[in-house]
């Protein structure tokens, strides 16, 4: 990376509470406009706004929850979805990888057109550290 912005929205710190916060928001909002919905970065600047939170950090919830989408996209998270699909295409994710998405690397790049990413397997690794057992062998 050669510039330092994207190294300051890639170390910015985000909740895991933040991430799920958004969630809720984004949801809810397809949910009332039938399955469309605004852009994500105005959601979640309406979600926090008037909260003395760092413009950096909204933008890394933003990235953060583009990476998140990438994985589950690809099928990297299917372990870690709840059964069942829901209206609007929307999948259910456990707890655990809300945790992992604020924990891991992100990984930023200055070329146009590249998506912020997590390492898959590193991910993996968080959202097992961060599971709780059920008590089930």
């Amino acid at each position: 990376m050669s510039s330092t912005f994207p190294q300051h929205i890639a170390d910015a710190t985000v909740t895991p509470e933040m991430l799920e916060e958004v969630t809720v928001a984004i949801s809810d909002e397809v949910q009332a406009r039938g399955g469309k919905t605004d852009d994500p970065m105005w959601i979640i600047y309406r979600t926090f706004w008037g909260r003395d939170i760092n413009p950096l950090v909204t933008t890394a919830i933003f990235f953060r929850m583009q990476a998140l989408s990438e994985l589950i996209n690809a099928g990297e998270l299917s372990e870690w979805q709840l059964p069942g699909q829901y209206e609007h295409g929307a999948v259910m994710i456990g707890a655990e990888v809300f945790r992992a998405a604020a924990a891991a690397k992100l990984i930023l790049t200055d070329e146009r057109g590249d998506s912020p990413r997590f390492e898959p397997s590193e991910f993996r690794q968080l959202v097992l550290a961060a599971a709780k057992p059920d008590g089930r062998c």
